[in-house]
C-alpha cells in the first residue's frame, strides 16, 4: 500500500496462507479485463456474489461473497461496471494449494439480489451497517480462534497479519472506552481518516503507515458515508481487548 496506479485488479503479488487463517496458499488473481474477457456480467455477478466462478468452482471465502450477497444489485453492476474499465494486465496467478475440500468450509449465500434494498442515508445506524458490510470490515478487525474467526469478539480487533517485512495487528473498533474507540468524537473517527490517507502520512513509511487499511481509499468516501459507520460502529457490543499494534 497505497496501490500503483495503473496496477488495479492484477492479482496479488503473494499468496495468503497460514498467517491469515487459510488452510494452505491462495493467491488473489488477476480481475483485469485480460483476464475476464470471456465472462459475462452474469458469471462475474454470480462470482462475486454466490462464490461461483466461469466453470462452477467454488471460490475460497478470502473472497467475501457472503457480505457481497446482501449488497443490493446496483452496488453490484457498479462494481462489474468499474471491473469492466480496469486496464487490461497480462498476468496470471498461481492456483490455489488448499489442505481440506472446499466443502468443510459451509454453504453459499443462495439469496436473491433482487430482495436487497439500500436504507435510507438519513438511518445512520442502519445506512452505516450496510456500508461496514460492503467494506467487509468484520473480517479483518475480528480476531481469529483455532477454528477461525471468533465471532464471539466480532469487531474486537487483534488479527496479526505478517507482512514480508513485520507483523501489523488490526485495531479494536467496538465501543469499548477502554481499549476501543469508545471514547473517540465523531470528529475523531472522521479525523483519523482524513489524516492517515494523506500523502505525507501514507509516503511517511511506506507499508508500515499505511499498511493493511487501505487509509489512502476510505479516506476519500464521503463525509457522510464515514459518519453513518462512525454511527452504526457505536452500536456494537463493546469487547475489552487491548491490541498492540505492532506485535513481536
Amino acid at each position: 500500500m497505497p496501490l500503483v496506479p495503473g496496477t488495479e485488479g492484477g492479482g496479488a503479488g503473494f499468496p495468503f496462507g497460514k498467517a491469515e487463517g487459510i488452510p494452505g496458499e491462495v493467491t488473489p488473481p488477476n480481475i483485469t479485463p485480460f483476464a475476464l474477457k470471456d465472462w459475462t456480467d452474469e458469471e462475474l455477478i454470480r462470482a462475486i456474489t454466490r462464490g461461483v466462478n466461469k466453470k462452477g468452482d467454488t471460490l475460497f471465502p478470502i473472497m467475501p461473497y457472503h457480505h457481497y450477497s446482501k449488497m443490493t444489485k446496483n452496488d453490484i453492476l457498479s462494481i462489474v461496471a468499474y471491473i469492466r474499465s480496469l486496464k487490461p494486465i497480462e498476468r496470471t496467478t498461481a492456483p490455489r494449494k488448499l489442505g481440506i475440500p472446499m466443502s468443510m468450509m459451509g454453504s453459499l449465500p443462495d439469496g436473491n439480489l433482487d430482495n436487497n434494498t439500500m436504507p435510507d442515508p438519513s438511518d445512520k445506524v442502519q445506512y452505516g451497517a450496510y456500508l461496514v458490510n460492503a467494506a467487509v470490515c468484520s473480517e479483518c478487525h475480528t480476531p481469529m480462534g483455532p477454528q477461525g474467526p471468533d465471532r464471539s469478539k466480532v469487531f474486537a480487533g487483534g488479527f496479526v497479519f505478517e507482512t514480508p517485512m513485520f507483523k501489523v495487528a488490526v485495531s479494536n473498533i467496538t465501543p469499548d472506552t477502554a481499549t476501543g474507540i469508545g471514547g473517540w468524537t465523531e470528529e475523531m473517527f472522521l479525523s483519523k481518516f482524513k489524516n492517515n490517507s494523506s500523502d505525507e502520512v501514507v509516503n511517511k513509511y511506506p507499508g508500515r503507515a499505511n499498511t493493511i487499511m487501505p487509509w489512502n481509499m476510505y479516506g476519500k468516501m464521503k463525509e457522510d458515508d464515514l459518519k453513518a459507520i462512525y454511527a452504526y460502529l457505536r452500536t456494537v457490543k463493546p469487547i475489552r481487548n487491548k491490541v498492540e499494534k505492532y506485535p513481536k
